[in-house]
């Protein structure tokens, strides 16, 4: 299957199933309400990452299926978190069960106990890290499409079909996620990117990839590990938990 008909499909079937999802989220009640934190002055649907994983599923199928296991965990715990507001323990243990899962699936360059640690860590700082960029209308949808357009670039095979369908699906749910947003991705649309991003971050420094790919790709996701760092010092400076929220971004 071509790039662009990959793109494509994975493009239509975000747009389709985003509408969907809005109705499921207000029937359910995953709605993100108004707040001292929030923008927006009535509620909006979270969900908005179960569309774009519709769009995601497009690549992984054609390319690595087995990449599915991690991204589709990460949706859930997102979305879990979204509805029940899980203590921040639980969602650090669902983010490191999320790198073992690419760990397990994904190609590591670095064998052993060094490889796995490394990818446990970037994991869980990515997903945290796209989290923390997801408080304005298509930011953490538009800074995850323009890497994931990078990826797509210096990658080849699975990890470029990836790639294309994730940009793919970004593009179809912006046109909702666009102020001011009808729908919002959730935590279990920024965890989906977070863990996405690592996957392919993974795939540029797997075995026999060119040394300045990897080197690219770090660039790629430059701001969300920023962003994490910039919180952590803003909140240590404050004297505030890294676990409350803010609008400081």
């Amino acid at each position: 299957m071509t790039g662009a008909l990959i793109g494509a499909i994975a493009f239509v079937a975000t747009l389709g199933v985003t509408p969907l999802v809005i109705v499921v989220a207000r029937r359910t009640g995953i709605v993100d309400r108004p707040g001292t934190l929030k923008p927006q002055a009535s509620a909006v649907p979270y969900l908005g990452g179960v569309a774009v994983f519709a769009g995601v599923i497009v690549g992984a199928a054609v390319g690595r299926p087995t990449v599915l296991v991690p991204l589709a965990g990460a949706l859930c715990l997102g979305v879990a978190d979204d509805r029940f507001d899980l203590p921040p323990l639980v969602r650090l243990v669902g983010q490191l069960a999320i790198g073992f899962a690419i760990v397990v699936t994904g190609p590591v360059h670095l064998p052993g106990i060094l490889g796995a640690a490394l990818i446990l860590a970037v994991t869980v700082l990515l997903i945290n890290g796209v989290n923390l960029i997801d408080g304005l209308d298509m930011l953490a949808s538009g800074v995850t499409g323009v890497a994931a357009v990078g990826f797509a670039v210096v990658l080849h095979g699975s990890g470029r079909q990836l790639a294309i369908a994730l940009a793919a699906a970004l593009m179809g749910f912006l046109v909702y996620n666009r102020p001011p947003a009808r729908v919002y991705l959730g935590d279990g649309g920024s965890y989906l990117l977070g863990a996405a991003l690592s996957v392919l971050l993974v795939e540029s420094w797997g075995p026999g990839i060119p040394l300045h790919v990897g080197v690219a790709a770090l660039a790629l996701v430059a701001l969300p590990v920023a962003e994490v760092s910039f919180a952590v010092v803003r909140r240590a400076r404050s004297h505030r938990s890294l676990m409350s929220g803010d609008r400081g971004h």
